[in-house]
């Protein structure tokens, strides 16, 4: 059986027969289920949709300190409708009842036992709160009350980092341990990684392959993350591992020991990188913001020979984020449009995003749009927990309903 790694890059030939469902179809290649959608299964052009308002919003412009939020990071839903988010600016992990008033706060910057150095991300898993610090510091564990309940240090498999990408419901790890970028040629080149899963031990590790994660262009002074590269995609799915190499819509669903058992594919097509977009790439680097601390950014000529090294693809990537939901959904943002082309800087993107929404068998379903500015957390089964951004750059915490709606097209 081909390995992940090849299964990810090579498409093999698979054009429907003429008596295939026109939309949805299934066959079996080699022990691999094969699922193909031309276009949403919802009948009539009907698609979900966010209710006009939010039912729940969190975030002040000015106001009380607990009101106010900066970098939020995770997020999700508790069982009695309370909510948990975690706060980046000071490390806390907030916690609102399900009217969105303050209740407590957790962890807060320090390097007590219960408090965090850094916060990058939070992964809800099974009614807990995983705070990822960074690679080399480990990960603390919250129940709903706020209590840290452990610490679970990360896996250095050969002595070297690894990044923790998600976590499994049995409390297993996902990593990915990249290749070392001083070792890249000069040039345009894919920075390759090592996904495995860690038992719950820390211990035990399963290896499911080496993929590409990303592209990334070297100069003499300076490596620096390449235009619109796609990004490897990996997510955990209940015992499964999603990964996908967004250059096409194409997902794969690996099990242990990296066998592949099935496929997800539709025929998206990705959108051309213009004239305009590459000149405001440009700008951004020259002129635009740059990581806290990396000083080197900070240099103008490194900023110049970053911009005379630079290389463009023609298209973008097919998709961006893809999310699991509550319910085991996968969600796929669609790669129709930009996003800041300097991977290091926080900022939200702006315009509207479009998901599709797969069953777990692989069916495509129906699409989503979400309002500008508004970046997802968490996917229930009649609710999306996320982010907004205002005009002024004001963040806040928004909650909404799903609806149904007739929209023609689904396309």
């Amino acid at each position: 059986m081909m390995r992940p790694y090849a299964l990810l890059l090579v498409v093999a030939a698979c054009a429907p027969a003429e008596d295939e469902p026109a939309l949805f179809a299934t066959r079996d290649s080699a022990g691999i289920v094969i699922t193909e959608s031309s276009g949403p299964s919802w009948p009539d052009g009907r698609m979900w949709a966010l209710a006009d308002e939010p039912d729940l919003e969190i975030g002040e412009q000015v106001g009380q300190p607990e009101y106010l939020l900066s970098g939020i990071v995770g997020g999700g839903r508790l069982e009695d409708g309370a909510l948990v988010l975690c706060n980046q600016a000071d490390r806390t992990v907030r916690y609102y009842d399900a009217s969105g008033s303050f209740l407590r706060q957790s962890a807060g910057q320090g390097a007590g036992p219960t408090e965090l150095r850094q916060l990058n991300r939070c992964i809800r898993r099974g009614g807990e709160t995983w705070a990822y610090q960074v690679p080399a510091l480990p990960l603390k564990v919250f129940n709903g009350a706020g209590e840290l309940t452990r610490t679970v240090p990360i896996p250095r498999p050969g002595g070297r980092v690894a990044l923790v990408t998600d976590v499994f419901e049995d409390g297993s790890l996902l990593l990915r341990q990249n290749a070392p970028r001083r070792q890249m040629p000069q040039g345009l080149s894919v920075l390759t990684g090592v996904v495995m899963r860690a038992a719950p031990d820390g211990v035990a590790l399963d290896t499911l392959g080496t993929f590409p994660t990303g592209r990334w262009v070297r100069g003499e002074r300076v490596a620096f993350p390449a235009a619109f590269s796609p990004t490897l995609v990996e997510v955990a799915l209940g015992e499964l591992v999603v990964l996908g190499w967004p250059e096409r819509m194409d997902l794969a669903l690996v099990g242990p020991g990296g066998v592949v058992v099935r496929r997800i594919r539709h025929n998206a097509s990705a959108p051309q990188v213009s004239a305009g977009v590459r000149a405001a790439f440009v700008d951004r680097i020259l002129t635009g913001p740059m990581p806290a601390g990396d000083t080197p950014y900070e240099d103008a000529a490194i900023r110049r020979a970053i911009v005379d090294m630079m290389e463009y693809p023609e298209s973008f990537p097919v998709h961006y984020r893809v999310l699991a939901s509550r319910d085991g959904e996968l969600w796929v943002e669609r790669g129709d449009g930009p996003r800041d082309p300097l991977p290091q800087v926080a900022e939200p993107y702006r315009e509207r995003t479009t998901w599709d929404v797969f069953s777990v068998e692989g069916e495509w379903l129906s699409k989503v749009a979400f309002p500008a500015g508004f970046h997802p957390l968490e996917i229930g089964s009649d609710y999306v927990l996320g982010v907004h951004h205002d005009e002024l750059g004001v963040e806040r915490v928004r909650l909404y309903s799903f609806a149904e709606s007739d929209a023609p097209g689904g396309q």
